[in-house]
Order: structure tokens, then C-alpha cells, then sequence
């Protein structure tokens, strides 16, 4: 069984994860593997290690391929392509890749969170080429947040985060603006209830909930006071992302 495809930057080659079934025991994981565009050169590039993978898309640069262990409950890991090198955020733990920059270190991380209990778990600001990381925001700060969304500017000198306060009763938080370092610059007006966000040129584009189990997606300005709602679903209280154009 093959699952999770990924295209090349310049669509020459296709990568995949490959499982095998095992019955009652569930999927033998197989391995990464490349393939030429026309079917030929199959090749194996990362694994088996029986964790399992689950294929996320390429780093900006196009050079490394980003990849969840699925038995480690998501752990983030960047597989260099030329080097054939593996980098791990840290195989332990459960977290997501949200937003990508040029320079390094480039890659927002939400940490924690996955499962039962409130939304949102710490961000961290990882060199997936050196593997090194430092938490930004988290819920062991005083006091304590979450991070439900992240995303960086286009320039990458400043990101937005959808920030959710732990010690309040309520489980949606508003948009805040960041420095690379997570020193916080503003907070955008009129956001409450964001949820998921994404920082396009023409402004700040996030979800929110909409009436009693709805879910809208809204163009906001980075200033805050200008907004425009884009997308009402009335009938979905879930919207899991906002994807750019």
C-alpha cells in the first residue's frame, strides 16, 4: 500500500510511504521511497524503522522532504534529499510543522496538543539543519498560552500566532503579532475566536467559529480594524486549515 505522495520541485520525481498489511497486526511500515515521473527507478531513500510515515511536502528550498513518524504520535522530521541525512524535531514527542521562512532557523513548531483536553500546545522555532530549537511561546509561561496557529510574515521577519490564554475558561484565543525572537509587537484587533491563521500578502487570513456551529474564514488586516469574511459554512464547526493560493 502506498500513501502520502509527494511531487518534486521540479515534478521530475515522486515520493511515497509504503506500508504493508500484517492482518490483525495492523501495517508493516516498508520504508520512503522516490520513483521517477514515468514509473521507473524505484528506489528506497529512507527506512523501514517501523514507525511508519506519513509524507507532509518539501521545504521551501526543495532540497529536504518533511515527513510525521505516524507510531510517535507525529513527531516532525526533515529528510535532506541530496544527503540522504534524517532530522528529527525530537522523535518523543507529538508536533506539527506550521509554518515555513528562507533563513534559517525557519520552521515554526507546535508542540503538544494533539489529542483529549484544550487546543493548543508551545511553539518552537527550529534549524531543521542543525536540529537545533528553542521554545518561543508556551503554555509554561507566566501567563500560561497556547499556540493553536502560527504562521510567518511573507518577508519572514515577523510571524502571527493564534494565541489561546490557559489561565481564562475559554478554549479560542485571538491573533498576536511576533518578532522571529517571540517577543510579542501588537495584538490584531477584532480576531477573537481565531483559530487557524495564515499570512498572505493582502493580510492576515484566518477561521473562526460562526454562530452556533458554523465556521468562518476571514481576511483580517495586520493592523487590525479591516476585515472581511471570505467563506461561511454554517453547518461545520470544523474547518482544520487555510491553505494560500
Amino acid at each position: 500500500m502506498q500513501s502520502t505522495p509527494v511531487w518534486s520541485a521540479d515534478g521530475s520525481l515522486l515520493y511515497y510511504a509504503a506500508h504493508a498489511s500484517a492482518g490483525e497486526a495492523g501495517l508493516v511500515d516498508l520504508g520512503i521511497f522516490r520513483v521517477r515521473g514515468d514509473g521507473t527507478q524505484k528506489t528506497r531513500v529512507r527506512g523501514p524503522d517501523q514507525n511508519g510515515a506519513q509524507l507532509r511536502g518539501l521545504t521551501p528550498d526543495g532540497r529536504g522532504l518533511v515527513w510525521d513518524r505516524i507510531r510517535a504520535g507525529g513527531a516532525v522530521e526533515v529528510l535532506d534529499l541530496p544527503s540522504g541525512t534524517n532530522h528529527s524535531f525530537d522523535e518523543t514527542t507529538a508536533a506539527a510543522l506550521v509554518s515555513w521562512r528562507r533563513a534559517q532557523p525557519r520552521a515554526l513548531v507546535i508542540v503538544g496538543g494533539c489529542c483529549a483536553g484544550r487546543p493548543g500546545g508551545s511553539l518552537a522555532l527550529w534549524n531543521d539543519t542543525t536540529g537545533s530549537s528553542t521554545m518561543v511561546l508556551g503554555i509554561q509561561s507566566t501567563p500560561p498560552i497556547a499556540v493553536t496557529s502560527a504562521a510567518w510574515e511573507p518577508g519572514g521577519g515577523r510571524f502571527a500566532a493564534a494565541v489561546v490564554d490557559r489561565a481564562s475558561a475559554s478554549n479560542f484565543g485571538s491573533l498576536f503579532i511576533y518578532d522571529a525572537d517571540g517577543r510579542q509587537l501588537a495584538a490584531v484587533a477584532a480576531t477573537d475566536g481565531a483559530q487557524q491563521v495564515m499570512w498572505l500578502p493582502m493580510g492576515l487570513v484566518f477561521t473562526r467559529a460562526s454562530g452556533a456551529r458554523g465556521t468562518a474564514i476571514v481576511l483580517a488586516s495586520v493592523t487590525g480594524g479591516t476585515e472581511a469574511t471570505l467563506y461561511t459554512d454554517p453547518g461545520s464547526i470544523l474547518i482544520r486549515s487555510v491553505v494560500a493560493p
